[in-house]
């Protein structure tokens, strides 16, 4: 977990109305209850929760 605190990822300053590089503050670790499959044409999968 301590690597993803020290990444960097885009955040949306809503005082400034601009997308700007932050590092990351806070992880939340939840378990999902459903996941998808999908299959991408290139033939990549990717598991996203429904809501994403």
């Amino acid at each position: 977990m301590k690597a993803i605190r020290e990444d960097k990822v885009l955040s949306f300053n809503e005082s400034i109305n601009k997308i700007e590089e932050e590092e990351v503050e806070k992880v939340f670790i939840r378990q999902a209850k459903k996941i998808m499959e999908i299959k991408l044409e290139d033939g990549k999968v990717i598991k996203p929760t429904p809501d994403h």
